[in-house]
């Protein structure tokens, strides 16, 4: 999947249909990607009325940083993660 300029790897995933009386998918989504160097991890899981997120580093101490580059593509101190 190519978004924000980078490529996400999707991973091992499932899309499941547990109620027969309506269409409502649950999400269990995980794709990687690579941003400045490092490994990052998004993972988006639950009903599409409530979907949770979630952005893992390969740098811990960078997960927020992972997280604005992923979510606005670029870094918090305004820095673009696309140049």
């Amino acid at each position: 999947v190519y978004l924000l300029g980078n490529t996400y790897r999707l991973q091992p995933s499932s899309i499941t249909f547990t109620d027969p009386a309506k269409i409502a998918p649950d999400l269990n989504i995980s794709t990687l990607t690579q941003l400045q160097g490092r490994t990052v991890t998004l993972t988006i899981t639950g009903p599409l009325d409530r979907l949770e997120t979630s952005v893992q580093s390969s740098d811990a101490s960078e997960t927020t940083q992972s997280l604005a580059s992923v979510l606005v593509g670029r870094n918090i101190g305004g820095e673009d993660a696309l140049a």
